[in-house]
């Protein structure tokens, strides 16, 4: 198998995972019928329209990569793996087909599909995969 095969393949399966994941998962809810808080959805899928102001704010921060580091520099764009999980400058998720921290939407089905799964529960915050 090609690298175009296999890129082929995971947004395939990647598709399909979000697809059946989403439709079960809203609204999220926990044992006592309450909307959870503070919960983080990983959407697997081809990104998320960034000029769309209502789902910007509904992504997930990772922190540990938020900031200034030890030189001063703004942590979300130094090109180092400040939190030391193999990604680097990854503050809102990570883009896995092209192996970098952009996670612009060039198909749009991924932004669909958080703007599904934002709309049922103000209170989750996504991470792009």
């Amino acid at each position: 198998m090609n690298k175009k095969e296999i890129k082929s393949n995971f947004i395939f399966l990647a598709l399909l995972l979000t697809i059946s994941n989403s439709a079960t998962a809203i609204p999220i809810k926990n044992d006592k019928h309450k909307t959870v808080k503070n919960l983080v959805v990983a959407i697997i899928d081809t990104g998320i329209d960034l000029n769309n102001q209502s789902l910007r704010k509904s992504l997930w921060v990772n922190h540990a990569e938020t900031g200034l580091d030890e030189n001063g520099l703004d942590k979300s764009r130094n090109g180092i793996d400040d939190d030391g999980n193999g990604y680097i400058d990854d503050v809102n998720g990570w883009n896995f087909i092209n192996d970098t921290n952009q996670i612009n939407d060039e198909h749009g089905h991924g932004t669909h599909i958080t703007g599904i799964v934002t709309e049922s529960n103000q209170n989750i915050k996504i991470m792009i995969l």
